[in-house]
């Protein structure tokens, strides 16, 4: 018998074009799934690299803070740290450990696309940029200054410095943290009286967070023997950062006398017009304080007598923006 054979009336019905077809099919389709997952991947990768990247800026940044405040304290001088733009900070103090005087000046960058912004994520103005300035106790002027990062997706992390000095990280301390309070001490009760200098001098207030009030009148030195007291007409100032503003202390002396002003806690962040002057006998001198860089909160300023350093009186400089 003579085998009977198939006949194939279109392209379609033959089995090799139905194979090559469904091959094709799915072929795209897989395309297709993998382009989708491969984009979302990118997407999971680029959200990770950016969360990454202010992690390192964060963590970066608090390390040099946290060294900046223990260089202070080490040269008993002060250490300043200076955002100059939102993503650009300068850090001034003793990089090698060499005693250099000045402290050198040395710029950092914070990660692309990271910046410092306000507690709302909104642009911060220049003038609004933070500063921690460190004394040689590592504690600041100002009572608790924070700042916040974030990257180009919005996320954001939180740096904050109490007047202390403690640094931590994203733990909303400023809700929290109370600024402590300040007891009068009795000199004959509390202290040995041989731990004690009798005087009339009022002591500065140096306290950033204002738990404690100073007077604005005049205020005498407490004089050693073989000295004569002077007299400040005022124990504090306002002025205004960076040579916005200034103020001044007029010093009248009974003999003549030569008078220095200096900053007790070794900070350089202001000066004295002039930084001393020899003054004749019931005379009296105006010396001009104005601020030297950004830095804010109150500062002391000790006015000290040639004829002896315990002949001084220490005042306060608030430093408002």
């Amino acid at each position: 018998m003579k085998k009977r054979q198939k006949r194939y009336t279109t392209m379609s019905d033959s089995p090799k074009q139905n194979e090559r077809g469904s091959t094709l099919i799915q072929l795209l389709v897989v395309l297709v799934v993998i382009g989708v997952v491969s984009t979302f991947a990118l997407m999971r990768i680029q959200s990770a690299r950016t969360s990454l990247a202010l992690q390192n800026s964060m963590r970066m940044f608090a390390a040099r803070i946290e060294k900046a405040r223990l260089d202070a304290i080490r040269r008993h001088g002060s250490a300043l740290v200076e955002f100059t733009t939102n993503n650009q900070y300068a850090i001034t103090m003793d990089f090698d450990g060499n005693g250099t005087n000045p402290p050198p000046t040395r710029t950092f960058n914070l990660e692309p696309n990271i910046i410092v912004t306000n507690a709302d994520g909104s642009a911060i103005a220049v003038d609004d940029l933070p500063t921690f300035d460190f004394g040689w106790r590592g504690g600041t002027p100002q009572c608790f200054t924070s700042i916040k990062m974030q990257n180009g997706l919005g996320q954001s992390s939180t740096l904050a410095v109490t007047s202390s000095g403690d640094v931590t990280i994203d733990t909303n301390l400023g809700a929290t943290v109370s600024p402590g309070t300040y007891s009068s001490i009795s000199q004959t009760s509390d202290i040995a009286a041989r731990a004690t200098v009798a005087g009339t001098s009022p002591v500065s207030c140096d306290d950033p967070c204002g738990s404690c009030t100073s007077s604005s009148g005049g205020v005498v030195s407490s004089p050693p023997s073989g000295c004569t007291a002077f007299t400040l007409n005022k124990s504090s100032i306002t002025i205004r950062r960076n040579g916005a503003g200034t103020d001044a202390f007029t010093v009248s002396v009974v003999n003549a006398d030569g008078i220095s002003v200096v900053q007790p806690d070794g900070r350089t962040n202001l000066s004295s017009t002039p930084s001393s002057q020899s003054i004749a006998a019931s005379g009296s001198t105006i010396f001009t304080i104005k601020s030297l860089n950004n830095s804010t909160g109150k500062f002391s300023i000790k006015f000290t007598s040639a004829c002896s350093s315990s002949n001084s009186v220490t005042a306060s400089v608030t430093v408002t923006k």
